[in-house]
């Protein structure tokens, strides 16, 4: 926390704490809400203008032993083009501050404000015709990752190669950025016809499409070796 804010915990009367929640979707424009009614109006803060909504976070918690809290975030129906979204892989911020320094305030202060609590939105818990609940994981909560991200294999290259339609190249879904005129086959022979290219997942097949000196996208880990006892 800034040292202000550390300041303003030692006083008497510190003022009124405000809690200003961000909602980012990965695909879509923020929303941008305060919990509590704020007299029906709307805060702004850092130059961003915060709507009234009752809505809540669950669940916080600061511990340094055992799993990391999980708490859930609870989004009035009213709400309704919120709270009937998709919000699964969403960045939810939490910034508290006070009312006196907020824009237009007496004192106000963009900078002076808690440490922000960031989530992210792993999946919907509950809703009905009243509330949606969403579970929400830290930014740093790796408890259901594993390392490494993808399997390694050294000879095999796991990227998804082009799809040849009848008449044109399908790239919707392939991660191999070749885009060349030249086939081969599975077996990497040469062929005029489109519809036997094939990329036999091997390095042979990156060099064949890839002349040097340009940099091979192998999806294989070459420098992985069988380990011997």
């Amino acid at each position: 926390m800034t040292d202000v804010i550390a300041t303003d915990q030692q006083r008497l009367a510190v003022g009124t704490v405000v809690d200003l929640v961000t909602i980012d979707p990965a695909d879509g424009p923020a929303y941008r809400f305060v919990t509590g009614p704020m007299g029906g109006a709307s805060p702004v803060y850092q130059g961003h203008t915060y709507a009234p909504r009752p809505i809540k976070i669950d669940g916080i918690k600061a511990s340094g032993e055992g799993a990391i809290a999980r708490p859930t975030l609870t989004i009035s129906a009213i709400q309704r083009e919120v709270a009937g979204t998709d919000l699964r892989g969403a960045t939810v911020t939490r910034l508290r501050t006070l009312t006196r320094y907020l824009d237009g305030a007496a004192e106000a202060d963009p900078n002076r404000h808690w440490p922000a609590d960031r989530w992210r939105v792993e999946q919907l818990v509950s809703r009905d015709a009243t509330e949606a609940v969403w579970r929400l994981v830290s930014a740093i909560d790796f408890d259901r990752q594993k390392l490494p991200g993808r399997q390694v294999l050294r000879d095999v290259c796991r990227w998804r190669y082009r799809r040849w339609t009848g008449s044109a190249w399908d790239y919707s879904q392939a991660q191999c950025p070749y885009a060349g005129n030249r086939y081969f086959d599975a077996s990497g022979n040469a062929t005029a016809d489109p519809t036997k290219d094939r990329c036999d997942r091997r390095i042979s097949g990156c060099r064949l499409r890839f002349a040097a000196p340009a940099a091979l996208p192998y999806g294989g880990f070459l420098g992985v070796a069988r380990v011997r006892q």
